[in-house]
């Protein structure tokens, strides 16, 4: 009896075992939650789905401010989270870190436009950039791409989720 309630208790102890690992481990696109965004707005960009973190890091009255300028030098960012600077202050971004260390052109005012976004890949930051390129014109576009931009992602539950490769 006690070899019995010994191999039971080993029995639930594994199960419990295996169910936590399972839980913390990333068994597919739907357990794959990357990033919480809770109250990121959705949106379409033709066929493309983007979404804008909750503090972007340049606010669309910058982005105007910069379209209505016509002495503009625009240097615009497309990337994802290490570009945004996920657990960073705006201003130590390096976006940021270079609009302080860039020189101003003669006669231009210097706008560094941080458009990247948690999660983001290379379809959704082309589908920003042809959002703005032609209000913005601009000068720079400074593209960060990292081993993980060919992945597909989606808003799901207030998450950034992995849902499958593009390529």
């Amino acid at each position: 009896l006690i070899n019995v309630a010994l191999a039971l208790f080993a029995l639930a102890a594994s199960l419990a075992l295996a169910e936590w690992l399972a839980r913390g481990v990333r068994q597919g696109p739907m357990y794959g939650r990357i990033l919480p965004l809770g109250g990121a707005v959705v949106r379409r960009i033709g066929d493309v789905e983007v979404w804008t973190p909750p503090e972007p890091r340049t606010k669309p009255e910058e982005i105007e401010a910069a379209a209505r300028d016509p002495q503009r030098y625009v240097v615009l960012g497309l990337g994802d989270s290490i570009q945004y600077g996920v657990g960073l202050p705006r201003e130590a971004t390096y976006l940021a870190r270079l609009q302080q260390r860039l020189p101003v052109p003669p006669g231009r005012n210097l706008y560094v436009l941080n458009l990247a976004v948690p999660g983001f890949n290379t379809r959704q930051e082309e589908a920003v950039y042809e959002e703005v390129a032609d209000r913005l014109s601009p000068a720079l576009v400074l593209l960060h791409y990292w081993r993980d931009d060919a992945r597909q992602y989606r808003i799901v539950g207030g998450h950034v989720v992995d849902i499958g490769d593009l390529s």
